[in-house]
């Protein structure tokens, strides 16, 4: 995925925002990562600007992982998911009761006002993500 300008510089942010059934057959997803930190989730939920030691969830939250994305989802017996990316930053959610959501993406939520990435014509904001699906 890739914003780019031809003109003017503009800051922007990218990512993906999939969603994913938490029960497979009647086996509930595991939701497996290890984050560098987690960002403070103010009351508006938005990060307060400070990043905290990783708390357990449930989550609606940002995590750095300055090495890139890796999440493993896993329905027991059945199958495994691996999120992979080169960014440093995913929200994870899993506060529904039917489905979660692993969300790579180049900066923090609300991250054009508080980390902005300026696009400019020389240097397009381009991302990836790697799904692979294990059968268990």
């Amino acid at each position: 995925m890739s914003v780019e300008t031809y003109d003017e510089s503009f800051p922007a942010q990218i990512g993906w925002h999939p969603w994913f059934n938490r029960t497979l057959g009647d086996q509930d997803v595991r939701v497996d990562f290890t984050a560098a930190w987690q960002e403070e989730r103010g009351d508006d939920h938005l990060p307060t600007g400070r990043r905290i030691d990783p708390r357990p969830g449930p989550w609606d939250d940002c995590f750095g992982m300055p090495e890139g994305v890796r999440v493993t989802l896993t329905w027991p017996g059945q199958l495994a998911l691996d999120v992979t990316s080169r960014e440093q930053w995913v929200v994870v959610y899993d506060e529904q009761e039917a489905a979660v959501c692993v969300e790579p993406q180049t900066g923090p939520p609300d991250g054009l006002n508080t980390a902005p990435r300026l696009v400019t014509p020389i240097e397009p904001l381009e991302a990836a993500t790697t799904w692979t699906w294990r059968r268990l």
